[in-house]
């Protein structure tokens, strides 16, 4: 099969198809030059506040000739789209596997070097039964860091703290710290955000460390054992995490092993293009009818703050055009 990369948004000093392009190891076999000799079309969108519903895809000259074969890729969190999508931010209510696939985050504007660069390692002690190094971007997260934990459990709150916005040094420590915390971890806490996976959910599996999986609304990447590696506890089981995290510390190197092997074979930069090139080819292949596309579009009139945002976004539109 072949796919054309592309992206209707203007990044400034990123270019989301060329790094998904250029980490691949197979790029050179499944990319081509040419749309019309593409069989997927990919927009490769990643967060986009001025486009929240991805429009600019829709208007795309790409899209119009090109409809019954393109595929959206994007990482914006509360999004609903109007077209084939593959998102680690798509919402368990939303949720279609005819034309909505749950995914993996393939890039991110500020990667963690430490993470990247540093070895993995199952020998270390771990001293912490679990840990959870993160900001209240979610109420869910907020309970998290006020309920009673282990005493072995590392938990700091980094509300305020953006990593893209600090400096170089800062930011190599505030690495450097999430790091060391998450190496000494048994298990690592990856509650949802504002969308409802994480960064944190890979970072983890990536550090062969067994991640503890809190979102109601996540919808599992479908061709995964996932409860071979990780645990799913309902959010309304929050207190419970120290018991039930105790009762099994003795599973979590081998469950951690057997996260970094899914990591390397699933959602690794070498074999990401590969991954969304097959879910996008699965997409193009089930359709998009018009009863699939009324289906997103009522979405809007059936979730007011939807409504509400895409009529702002119109209205700024608007504004822009007669100034």
């Amino acid at each position: 099969m072949k796919i054309f990369l592309t992206t209707a948004s203007l990044y400034e000093d990123f270019d989301p198809p060329e790094w998904l392009r250029s980490r691949s190891t197979n790029a050179e076999n499944i990319c081509t030059d040419d749309p019309a000799d593409a069989d997927v079309i990919l927009f490769v969108e990643l967060h986009n506040a001025y486009d929240p519903y991805f429009r600019q895809v829709i208007k795309h000259w790409l899209y119009k000739k090109y409809r019954k074969k393109c595929v959206l890729y994007h990482e914006t969190d509360l999004c609903i789209t109007t077209l084939p999508t593959i998102s680690p931010s798509i919402e368990a209510w939303q949720y279609d596997p005819k034309h909505k696939l749950s995914f993996h985050y393939i890039a991110r504007y500020t990667e963690n070097e430490t993470i990247d660069q540093s070895p993995v390692s199952f020998d270390i002690d771990r001293d912490y039964l679990y840990s959870f190094i993160g900001s209240k971007t979610h109420k869910l997260r907020g309970q998290i860091l006020e309920i009673n934990h282990a005493s072995d459990a590392y938990i700091k709150d980094t509300t305020g703290v953006n990593a893209w916005e600090l400096s170089r040094v800062a930011k190599i420590e505030y690495e450097r710290e999430y790091f060391d915390v998450m190496n000494k971890s048994a298990f690592i806490l990856t509650p949802r955000g504002i969308g409802p996976s994480s960064y944190r959910l890979f970072e983890s599996m990536q550090l062969g460390r067994a991640p503890v999986i809190i979102s109601d609304q996540w919808v599992a990447i479908p061709g995964i054992k996932w409860d071979e590696f990780s645990i799913r506890i309902p959010q309304f089981r929050i207190n419970e995490i120290p018991a039930i995290l105790r009762e099994r510390k003795e599973e979590a190197v081998e469950m951690g092993m057997r996260a970094r092997r899914i990591w390397e074979q699933h959602f690794s930069p070498g074999v990401s293009l590969n991954q969304i090139a097959f879910a996008a080819k699965e997409l193009v292949q089930n359709g998009y009818s018009f009863a699939d596309a009324v289906k997103d579009y009522s979405q809007f009139i059936r979730n007011p703050w939807h409504f509400k945002n895409l009529l702002r976004f119109k209205k700024n539109q608007l504004k822009q055009l007669f100034h």
